[in-house]
């Protein structure tokens, strides 16, 4: 989606290809800044340097090399001493299975899953002796291609604005149990249609060290809009969705992790509408008070007037932006969703792009809840089948100079023409990473003067596959 005119993208079968080169040169050679001022982080981080541990859940993917979501870890050390581990396997059934890591200083390892265990689903846990790591799930098929950032804690609560269980489409959902003890947990929805709290749903026992699938659609049959609240009685889970859509001209895949809280505001760097593209904001209002939220799109060429949004108590509202006549077609956009009266919320975008758009597939993000000086890109490269573009908002009130740094082959390279870009107060910026590099293998750095947002596109070019997703800060 990423906006400055219509592009095509690459090859993102190559994602895996790229990835699966074992271990790569990637690198963060400067001291981490303060991501937020909160001491717990509201969306994944990298915590400190100094930190002795970390650890990070990816909550799911198939281990199978030839299903529709076939998983790939990849584990970016960012730091100048070697990282060691383990990453370790969970599946529905069977006991985990333990893979031993050693991630080289200024380096990341990338380990699919269907190498380790054979099963329908799998979720990986990678614990570190030491900080400031990233990890990122990266799922590959005949559907495209997706990716997200892992969790960086475990929880009580997810929320999940979107989903679709309409005719040939598919809502997985992944409640992934770490710890010993079992987890239970309900499941409660919001659907175009009002809601639902099905008797099958409540009550599920996730097992200790262990994961449970559920598909949606079982329950929740038929609907274009499902909105989702997981809730932990006991224990804490992580938890994570796939959406397919596999017919009537829609045809894609997205990976998503859940959020863990509901905010007040939300951020979305990426944004663009043409023909054939479907954009559209999901908001989602679990809570007991009503909801005044705020859409405003920072245009790259000229402005528009916000939407202003009721979304009563217990529901959902959803803002097509591609059907808006205020947003202009072909002008690159970004979306920060705020909460005006102070009652928090969860919100998606998703885009469903088909010809004659200059490329097809579908993504789903969750939006950024926290703002940064300093963001991660651990998954990644350019070649002449594989595209990558990087988007950067200005949150603050002054002008942000930002810096884009490669991670290559244990140092760093800072990327020429990348360098003090300048991007004014509230404004966004695009930038096609392979007309200034060219490596298959390019985790990078983002830097900036000003607390800024990060999203990263990837797409096939002249085939089927849209990855996009928030870059992951550090603290």
């Amino acid at each position: 989606m990423s906006g400055d005119g219509p592009r095509r993208g690459p090859a993102l079968i190559a994602i895996v290809a790229l990835l699966l080169g074992g271990v790569v040169a990637d690198a963060v050679v400067h001291e981490p800044k303060a991501a937020t001022a909160s001491a717990r982080p509201v969306m994944p981080t990298a915590g400190p340097d100094s930190a002795l541990s970390s650890t990070w859940y990816c909550p799911l993917a198939t281990a199978d090399k030839a299903g529709q979501a076939s998983g790939t870890v990849v584990v970016s050390n960012p730091t100048r001493h070697r990282l060691n581990g383990a990453l370790t396997l969970f599946t529905v059934q069977g006991k985990p299975v333990k893979v031993d890591l050693s991630v080289p200083a200024l380096s990341r390892t990338s380990v699919r899953e269907a190498d380790h265990v054979q099963a329908p689903f799998a979720a990986a846990q990678v614990d570190l002796d030491g900080g400031n790591a990233v990890v990122e799930q990266v799922v590959s098929g005949s559907l495209g291609d997706s990716i997200t950032a892992c969790a960086s804690r475990a929880s009580t609560q997810w929320y999940f604005a979107e989903g679709n269980t309409s005719k040939d489409a598919v809502l997985l959902l992944s409640l992934f149990n770490p710890f010993p003890d079992d987890a239970i947990v309900d499941l409660s929805f919001t659907t175009d249609q009002g809601r639902a709290v099905p008797d099958a749903f409540q009550g599920l026992v996730v097992p200790g060290h262990a994961m449970l699938v559920v598909n949606i659609g079982d329950h929740v049959r038929r609907r274009d809009e499902v909105s989702t609240t997981v809730s932990a009685r006991s224990g804490r889970v992580i938890a994570g969705k796939i959406q397919t859509f596999s017919g009537g001209g829609h045809k894609g895949i997205a990976l998503a992790l859940g959020a863990p809280q509901l905010g007040k505001a939300w951020y979305f760097p990426d944004g663009f509408v043409t023909e054939g593209v479907t954009e559209k904001f999901h908001i989602y209002n679990p809570g007991s008070k009503e909801a005044e939220v705020q859409l405003s799109f920072a245009l790259e060429q000229g402005a528009a007037e916000p939407f202003d949004i009721t979304v009563p108590p217990a529901s959902r509202y959803t803002l097509t932006a591609s059907s808006e006549s205020r947003i202009p077609k072909g002008d690159a956009h970004a979306v920060t969703a705020e909460s005006t009266n102070g009652v928090p919320v969860v919100v998606e975008r998703t885009v469903d792009s088909l010809s004659p758009a200059p490329r097809q597939g579908y993504t789903d993000i969750v939006g950024a809840q926290a703002t940064a000086t300093d963001w991660v890109l651990a998954a990644g490269g350019t070649t002449e089948t594989f595209d990558e573009w990087v988007i950067v908002v200005n949150t603050s009130r002054r002008t942000a100079h930002v810096d884009f740094t490669a991670l290559a082959n244990g140092q760093t390279l800072a990327i020429d023409g990348l360098q003090d870009q300048t991007i004014p107060p509230g404004q966004r910026r695009g930038f096609r990473i392979g007309d200034h590099i060219k490596r298959p293998d390019l985790p990078m750095t983002i830097q900036s003067t000003t607390p800024v947002v990060v999203e990263r596109g990837m797409f096939r070019v002249g085939a089927l596959g849209m990855a996009s997703a928030i870059a992951i800060p550090e603290r």
